[in-house]
């Protein structure tokens, strides 16, 4: 009997000196650093996947126009809380501390670990970034996506821009662009950087219009549509005899107005304009049309009711205004 008493000693303190052993060797092999200095190699590299699995959403996937922060690394680690039987530290479970440089400024943040709840060599693994990840929203009256580094983002409204859900961002320096689908604005145009510091920040930022470069070729298509319009007025105005066709930016200006005969119209040049993002966005129009350098028309006529020889004559300036939309078709449209 003391024989197996003893035989049974024996084997409970191989198997205490195992799991002793066993949790110094876990202890020496692995470490609660390892997972989160992978992850800032990911950072690092550009790689968005890093995030992957670890928040509720798809972080951005990041192409050109994403530079990481300088100096990642860890700079510490906090186990987790104090058993409430045996007061020591939950070894299973800690907190590593993050430190990196972004445009000179040094930042920080924590990311939380936990070891693999099997096996003999139990590695550690992330369970939460922490406040690692910053967030991003970006609002816009004229685009209703940008590219945040090669990733396509929607934007809001600037009302809304306080209430909208942001997205996940790794920390870094970001370029935005305008969409590759564009239809009233160069595509891939550059719009500015925006850097998020990461460590639970939320940045906001709103697009600048006078950013938004108008496709030349649209600016074209509404010069023509404007000369259009012009011709046309002119063509009604003569028809109907009038110094001031409706709907036109035709009219003389008279210290006496009399019933008139024989009106001409002539176009002498048609104004030089341009297309800009108008003032209300998507709430609107999404472009206007500002004359630069008025256009000009020769105007004649006779007052009626007179034997008058020699007619009245007038030159009158040309400027146009105007919102510009693109229909189903999309094609950009001008209303004056």
């Amino acid at each position: 009997m003391r024989r197996l008493l003893l035989i049974g000693a024996v084997a409970v303190s191989v198997l205490v000196l195992a799991g002793v052993g066993l949790r110094v060797v876990q202890g020496r092999v692995t470490d609660p650093t390892d997972p989160v200095d992978a992850l800032l190699d990911r950072i690092a590299d550009a790689d968005a996947g890093a995030l992957a699995g670890h928040i509720d959403t798809d972080p951005l996937l990041l192409a050109e126009g994403y530079t990481p922060p300088e100096d990642l690394r860890t700079t510490g680690v906090t186990y987790g809380r104090n058993d409430p039987d045996t007061r020591r530290p939950n070894r299973n479970a800690a907190t590593v501390h993050i430190a990196y440089r972004i445009g000179g400024t040094t930042h920080t943040a924590f990311v939380r670990v936990q070891r693999e709840p099997t096996g003999w060599i139990r590695s550690w693994e992330i369970t939460d970034p922490g406040d690692l990840p910053g967030e991003l929203v970006i609002a816009s009256a004229h685009v209703d996506h940008v590219m945040v580094a090669g990733a396509d983002v929607p934007t809001t409204a600037p009302a809304r821009i306080s209430t909208t859900v942001a997205i996940p961002v790794l920390p870094g320096i970001y370029t935005l662009s305008t969409s590759g689908d564009e239809e009233l604005f160069v595509s891939s145009a550059p719009l500015g950087e925006v850097t998020v510091p990461g460590a639970d920040s939320r940045v906001e930022i709103t697009v600048d219009p006078a950013e938004l470069q108008v496709r030349e070729n649209l600016r074209q298509e509404i010069a023509e549509q404007v000369a259009g319009h012009l011709d046309t007025c002119v063509a009604d105005a003569n028809a109907a005899a009038t110094l001031s066709p409706s709907g036109c930016p035709l009219r003389v200006d008279r210290a006496v107005y009399r019933s008139v005969r024989e009106v001409t119209w002539a176009l002498a040049e048609y104004p030089e304009i341009t297309v800009v993002p108008a003032e209300s966005g998507l709430h609107g129009e999404p472009l206007e049309v500002r004359t630069i350098t008025p256009g000009a028309a020769d105007a004649s006529w006779f007052y009626a009711y007179t034997d008058d020889e020699a007619a009245e004559e007038a030159v009158v300036d040309i400027t146009v205004a105007g919102t510009v939309s693109v229909d189903s078709d999309g094609a950009a449209l001008w209303r004056p």
